[in-house]
């Protein structure tokens, strides 16, 4: 049949594995009543089970900003920026 997916067996997934690690931070740089600014980073290692669905071959790396202000009349104004890298 055309289009038709093979059922998944047991033997070739696992219970459980292990999945990428991930760290990450984030610290204000600016807060008062009517705005606020924040820097956010992120590093992803690897674990390699890309094959169980649990993972990428490559690490990852992203930077952001998110900026909020707070307009007359209770309008909340907020973006952010950013960038990820993903290893080749």
């Amino acid at each position: 049949m055309i289009g038709c997916a093979r059922p998944a067996t047991p033997e070739g997934l696992a219970r459980y594995v292990f999945h990428d690690v991930r760290f990450g931070g984030r610290s204000r740089v600016a807060v008062n009543r009517d705005r606020a600014a924040m820097l956010r980073a992120d590093l992803t290692l690897p674990s390699g089970n890309s094959d169980q669905f649990a993972g990428d071959a490559q690490w990852t790396a992203a930077w952001s900003s998110i900026g909020r202000a707070t307009l007359p009349h209770d309008i909340v104004v907020a973006a952010n920026t950013g960038i990820h890298l993903h290893g080749a």
